[in-house]
């Protein structure tokens, strides 16, 4: 369901009549576009940023409306979100609140709303949030709020550029959790709600998140709530959780709760890499650092793909991590003692890089035999049995076998 997020006053009505309609950027859409402002019944427009460069380390904009670097990376396309917002004035606080739909057939994951507050020709504030832990499925929304304490500037008109996207990605979708109780205690001109919800899904969920709204008998968003948590719920389990409403012109004439987690993964996915220059290999399961690698070092390494899946449950090991200095190939192992020998002895080859993902060392799992090569020192890994007994036949004079440096569980 579509929140009702604009109202319109009479005033404003007037200022319509008089002055122009503005001009917004972005798709045409049926839902209306204008933002609000309680405190001095004025409008001014939310106009859509032009889409940022994107370049790691830390956000700035470098002109009005124009994000040029955002601290974020990944390796995934970015899809742009449709944006409806408000702004006003409560007392000496700028609350700058609305929603980022999901317009495409994608899941998107860490949507964003990037944002700049400026009065006149003065930039005030400027930065990126979060607007859902999780990720939005096509067709829905997140909500997203943003208070700035500015005494010096209370009541003026203002102008808000807001720029949103989301990843598309390939995280499983959230579950939706059943609510099954909730009730408010009012203290001070807070409201303090406690809901409970349930995991009707047959999956295991986790980091269940709540989102809310309240809004007053005008159809105003008067507060929005948000709580999560990092705990894991069974199928038929329950989450209580409370969130807190601020707004302190009384009561709203509505609220609206919800709750969502993530399944919990059985599989972890490992990437390869490619050196584009000298042919070495680097393995890992960390998406952000897959995402790091395809957005910094896309020159250098080119991501080959998902290499293979071990089961969560039963690959528990750590795989560390050693990155040759004067050469810069990888050297992995699941051997503790190895681990700590090298540390020990070899502190000025290899650099500690620590554990990279889970492997088993259960002999009873597939091997992953290890072989290096004589002339340049480099390593590669195999888990065919038929290439591991052709190196060994062939290639003995190059590349000598050290046996197996870690096993896969099934």
């Amino acid at each position: 369901m579509r929140k009702r997020l604009i109202a319109l006053l009479p005033l404003f009505l007037l200022l319509m009549m008089l002055l122009p309609a503005p001009v917004l950027a972005g798709p045409s859409v049926s839902r209306p576009m204008l933002p609000k402002s309680r405190a001095l019944g004025i409008t001014s427009t939310l106009p859509f940023g032009t889409k940022p460069t994107m370049s790691p380390g830390i956000a700035g904009l470098a002109a009005k409306g124009t994000p040029s670097s955002m601290s974020l990376v990944s390796a995934q396309p970015e899809i742009p979100l449709e944006v409806e917002g408000f702004f006003y004035w409560s007392g000496d606080d700028l609350c700058v609140e609305g929603f980022a739909y999901n317009e495409s057939s994608y899941l998107l994951n860490y949507p964003q709303i990037w944002y700049q507050v400026w009065s006149g020709d003065t930039k005030i504030a400027e930065g990126g949030l979060y607007a859902s832990a999780h990720a939005i499925q096509p067709g829905g929304d997140a909500s997203f709020s943003r208070i700035f304490n500015i005494p010096s500037l209370a009541g003026t008109d203002m102008e808000v550029y807001l720029y949103a996207f989301g990843y598309q990605d390939t995280l499983p979708y959230p579950v939706e959790l059943t609510q099954i109780g909730r009730n408010v205690v009012t203290s001070g001109g807070l409201r303090t709600y406690t809901c409970v919800f349930r995991n009707d899904s047959d999956k295991t969920v986790h980091t269940p998140v709540l989102g809310g709204l309240e809004e007053d008998a005008e159809g105003y968003i008067v507060d929005m709530l948000d709580a999560r948590e990092e705990v894991t719920l069974a199928p038929g389990e329950t989450w209580t959780t409370q969130a807190v409403g601020h707004y302190p012109d009384g009561a709203p004439a509505d609220v609206y709760t919800w709750a969502e987690a993530l399944p919990v993964l059985t599989h972890n996915t490992v990437y390869r890499f490619r050196n584009l220059h000298n042919g070495f290999y680097l393995w890992t399961s960390d998406l952000y650092e897959r995402n790091t690698i395809v957005r910094e070092l896309k020159s250098t390494w080119l991501l080959e793909g998902p290499a293979y899946r071990t089961r969560i449950s039963t690959n528990n090991a750590p795989l560390w991590r050693f990155c040759n200095i004067q050469g810069g190939f990888y050297l992995y192992t699941g051997d503790a003692a190895e681990k700590a020998n090298i540390i020990a002895t070899l502190g000025s080859t290899w650099k500690y890089e620590g554990p990279t993902f889970k492997v088993s060392m259960n002999r009873l799992g597939a091997p992953v035999w290890r072989f290096r090569n004589l002339q340049n020192g480099t390593y590669l890994y195999s888990a065919d049995a038929n290439e591991k007994n052709t190196i060994i036949a062939t290639l003995g004079q190059t590349w000598l076998f050290e046996g197996p440096a870690y096993y896969l569980a099934p």
